[in-house]
């Protein structure tokens, strides 16, 4: 089921206060403007009702948010947080781009919200104002799907793998704690921004409970559910490596299996060599292929876009 984007970030509100047990996060962005803390702010609640939370998040997008991270994990017995592939230069970053090339430029795109290993929240979309239409003249048109029952196990599989790897390290050890006074006011603005989501969460949610749990529409698939994710030692593998773990493999193999239509919606399409052959393949096997990815104008890397022009 897909949600709109002001329901899937009150969705996110919802389904933590409704958590009991455990709240698993992993995000590629996490910004800190009024969605990234409303959102930090009602899982910092689960877990001090005693739900146990596990913030992973990539550590591209944590300058400005990583030093009030340190201070919640210590300040929490219940909410532990851990950065993917971090940086050894945290005030030097764009030289260690060159310094450790191509290793720090394999990042953790992985985005799910997995509340009692029951319900998950994964898709295209991160954590940030222009991911929800909030605030912002920028909007992206992603994806979220809500799984829930036995499939979900799988998505809690795929965040152990990335807590557990040994490449995610507990915040304190990589970065530095905010100021009393930083923190504080950090804190009052977070809560605040809670507190509006809040009243946006009571205003809609009769839409809410209905994209949660009304099936009358057909919006939820009962259907057998596999998950696919990247190993998360990728990140150390050689620059030309072809690890047969790779999940390009299984995508390809899920393409190769369309008997009769092939959709794909994807923000940056490059199918390469060995994709443009999988099409033909299809297309001569007469599948019927629809592609929907960005304009030039729509996109937001360039150099995407170039490489889908050949």
């Amino acid at each position: 089921m897909a949600l709109p984007p002001r329901l899937a970030m009150l969705s996110r509100v919802h389904l933590a206060d409704q958590a009991d047990h455990t709240l698993d996060i992993q995000y590629y962005l996490f910004h800190n403007d009024e969605t990234g803390r409303a959102i930090l702010a009602a899982a910092i609640q689960a877990a001090e009702r005693g739900v146990k939370v596990r913030l992973l998040l990539d550590d591209m997008d944590t300058p400005g948010l990583e030093q009030y991270l340190v201070r919640l994990a210590d300040d929490y017995s219940n909410l532990q947080v851990r950065l993917f592939n971090p940086f050894y230069l945290r005030h030097f970053r764009s030289i260690e781009f060159l310094a450790r090339f191509p290793r720090v430029t394999r990042r953790m795109h992985n985005k799910s919200y997995t509340v009692d290993n029951i319900a998950t929240l994964v898709g295209g979309r991160n954590v940030g104002n222009e991911y929800f239409d909030i605030l912002t003249d920028v909007s992206f048109s992603d994806f979220d799907v809500l799984v829930a029952g036995s499939a979900v196990p799988k998505f809690t599989q795929s965040f152990n793998n990335y807590w557990y790897s040994g490449l995610a390290f507990d915040i304190a050890k990589v970065s530095q704690a905010a100021s009393d006074t930083d923190y504080q006011q950090w804190q009052q603005q977070a809560s605040n921004d809670l507190q509006k989501l809040r009243k946006l969460v009571e205003h809609h949610k009769q839409d809410i409970d209905y994209y949660l749990t009304n099936n009358q529409d057909k919006r939820y698939l009962s259907t057998n559910t596999r998950a696919i994710y990247d190993p998360p030692d990728k990140v150390i593998s050689s620059l030309f490596e072809r690890d047969k773990d790779n999940m390009t493999h299984d995508i390809l193999a899920v393409m190769d299996s369309a008997q009769q239509e092939l959709w794909i919606s994807s923000p940056y399409f490059i199918p390469g060599k060995e994709g443009m052959r999988l099409l033909r393949d299809l297309r001569e096997r007469h599948v019927d292929i629809h592609i929907l990815t960005n304009s030039y104008a729509s996109n937001d890397v360039p150099a995407v876009h170039a490489a889908y022009m050949q």
